[in-house]
């Protein structure tokens, strides 16, 4: 995919959430991404594959604000 970094989330059986099981060193990831938030809760919200040119000015992504501080630190904001 030609990416700096990434992450897989897999879904909880009792749909508490996503669980992640591998991440590529970079951002510090949430090792429990909540219902509907970030990219991934988008993207299983519309039920497609999603692309983001900036994560911080897309209204749809809901994020919590300790997500968005560090997102506000990287270099970079697609996803």
């Amino acid at each position: 995919m030609r990416t700096d970094t990434a992450a897989l989330y897999v879904s909880d059986d009792d749909e508490s959430g996503l669980r992640l099981l591998c991440a590529t060193p970079g951002p510090s990831w949430d090792p429990v991404m909540q219902p509907g938030h970030g990219v991934s809760g988008l993207a299983i919200r519309e039920r497609r594959p999603v692309q983001i040119p900036d994560v911080l000015g897309d209204p749809r992504i809901v994020m919590p604000d300790d997500m968005r501080a560090r997102l506000e630190k990287l270099r970079f904001r697609a996803a």
